[in-house]
């Protein structure tokens, strides 16, 4: 029930979302009786389209995050095991079309098969289901499976964890699958953005892992965080960035990581 109820929250309260709402809001409260809330909306949803999609502000929010983890961190000694989170696919699309959907991110996967090819004695688990809220279709990580053999890897390796929802069932059931001993070392691939949050559940899980960020948003400490990209592009990244650190709130508070800004 929880699940169901976070997306539907969230849906109405992300950033471009809560926007528009604001716009729309305020010219029907302007065209009724409440001029001055419907006025008041109207400036607010115009402020935070200005902060957002056309000065780009959401690089300022993901930032923090993104540059919580080192990039490319040296690999020293073998790793036991490799977990690749979610993934880029959209898994409605890609049933609708019958043809692979994959979208920003696709980087976790370069990383995934890179890392596994570099070590080959690792072990690899890709965790993903369909997080829709009908479900109506097979998980990230069947797909993610079609993938990998068209691109002619070995997926003899590699465990499957195809019905994680969230970042707590990714770690939970792909915890559950492999069994990791406590002195082990395993790597964890996903976005930049996203990995402060999952180190922190598997920590919370007693699965110690190597961050492995990638899927980059913004250029870190030095880049430009303003009139960066794209209207459409900025309005995702503050969508991003909010998501992260609202879910990294509320797994703090629910107790499903123990540091509410977990860092290396």
């Amino acid at each position: 029930m929880f699940f169901y109820l976070s997306k539907l929250v969230w849906a109405l309260i992300q950033p471009s979302t809560a926007i528009a709402l604001a716009l729309v809001l305020g010219l029907l409260l302007g065209w009724a009786r409440w001029r001055r809330l419907g006025g008041t909306l109207v400036v607010l949803g115009a402020a935070g389209y200005i902060a957002i999609a056309v000065l780009s502000a959401g690089q300022l929010i993901i930032a923090p995050l993104e540059n919580r983890f080192p990039v490319n961190p040296q690999i020293l000694e073998a790793p036991d095991g490799i977990l690749l989170l979610g993934g880029p696919i959209d898994s409605q699309l890609s049933a609708a079309r019958g043809q692979l959907a994959l979208f920003d991110g696709a980087e976790r996967y370069v990383a995934f098969v890179e890392l596994m090819r570099r070590f080959p004695d690792a072990r690899g688990v890709v965790s993903g289901g369909n997080p829709s809220l009908t479900r109506d279709s097979a998980g990230q990580a069947s797909h993610a499976r079609d993938l990998l053999q068209k691109l002619g890897f070995d997926i003899s390796r590699v465990t499957f964890e195809t019905q994680a929802r969230n970042t707590h069932e990714n770690i939970v059931l792909s915890r559950e699958l492999v069994a990791p001993q406590a002195d082990s070392r395993w790597i964890v691939i996903t976005s930049g953005y996203h990995m402060p949050r999952a180190v922190g559940v598997m920590r919370a899980q007693g699965w110690p892992a190597i961050a492995y960020p990638v899927d980059f948003r913004s250029e870190g400490e030095g880049g430009r965080f303003f009139f960066t990209t794209t209207h459409g592009e900025a309005l995702e990244v503050a969508d991003l960035a909010a998501k992260e650190w609202l879910g990294l709130f509320a797994y703090y508070l629910s107790g499903k990581t123990s540091e509410l800004l977990p860092g290396p």
